[in-house]
């Protein structure tokens, strides 16, 4: 089994979100994929201004979906 990340970014006052992004590594177990969403999406707040996520209460959605074998 191998699994993508796909990242969207969200504005929870604005209720809107962006076009998902999916880059194409692939990685090898669940757990894997989804400590490096949690890592990505940290790195990602990081270069947003604090006002920008505090005025518009931007956060960080994400998933991985199992795929074809690596």
């Amino acid at each position: 089994m191998s699994f993508m990340l796909t990242m969207v970014l969200c504005s929870q006052l604005e209720m809107t979100c962006m076009q998902p992004v999916t880059n194409d590594k692939k990685y090898s177990s669940f757990k894997k994929c989804m400590m490096i969403g949690y890592e990505a999406s940290k790195i990602l707040l990081d270069t947003i201004h604090k006002d920008d996520v505090n005025n518009k209460q931007i956060y960080v959605n994400f998933t991985c979906t199992e795929g074809k074998s690596i």
